[in-house]
């Protein structure tokens, strides 16, 4: 391991950044302009297409972290370790309950009960995904710390 901790740390913090970067990106950028859609049925079929391309593009980056936060966690006593990760591993149930709602939306979209779609995505972006990019900056934060800067 100490061969390889700096590609280590290397793949944790890109995973994180990219995690936490897309968060931010379609939580203050993508979900702001697409509210400006007046059709409901076009906002909704935008917001799963997008939630679709993002869930899948950041899926990889959050099993890298997790790896990655396994391996530098083995030998490692200092508490604010675990801490940090287990903000992980708490933002990454999170990302599950949000693939879930996000499938069931989904569903009922494509069963034309926009309502219901709506019911299961307005958590993602109002509650869900804000308290993921909370999580997330302090994660990188202790991260910090850890690094000793």
């Amino acid at each position: 391991m100490e061969n390889f901790l700096r590609e280590t740390v290397f793949l944790h913090v890109l995973s994180g950044v990219v995690w936490i970067g897309a968060m931010l990106t379609i939580r203050f950028v993508v979900h702001k302009n697409i509210q400006s859609i007046e059709s409901v049925e076009l906002r909704l079929s935008k917001t799963l297409a997008i939630t679709k391309a993002l869930f899948h593009f950041v899926l990889p980056f959050i099993v890298i972290l997790l790896i990655t936060a396994i391996v530098m966690v083995s030998g490692n006593s200092n508490f604010i370790v675990y801490i940090k990760e287990g903000i992980w591993i708490i933002m990454t149930i999170n990302f599950a309950i949000m693939y879930y709602r996000r499938y069931m939306a989904q569903k009922a979209f494509d069963r034309e009960d926009f309502k219901e779609a709506l019911l299961y995505l307005k958590p993602i972006s109002n509650i869900i995904l804000p308290i993921n990019i909370i999580l997330g900056l302090m994660a990188l934060y202790f991260g910090v710390i850890l690094r000793g800067v």
